[in-house]
């Protein structure tokens, strides 16, 4: 019952795909990982969602 909505009718050109609003991925997680890292010193990072401690 649910195989016509998933089959793919047409793809969309690098160029339509940007008008509609496609993201970079590369990008995307380096906007995450800035937003959701504080930096403590060299090397050395903390995650406010958890409070934990990375390198």
């Amino acid at each position: 019952k649910l195989g016509p909505l998933f089959s793919v009718k047409e793809t969309l050109s690098e160029d339509e795909a940007a008008k509609m609003g496609r993201k970079d991925p590369e990008q995307e997680v380096e906007k995450f990982v800035q937003a959701n890292t504080q930096e403590l010193g060299k090397d050395k990072w903390l995650c406010p969602l958890s409070g934990k401690k990375f390198k």
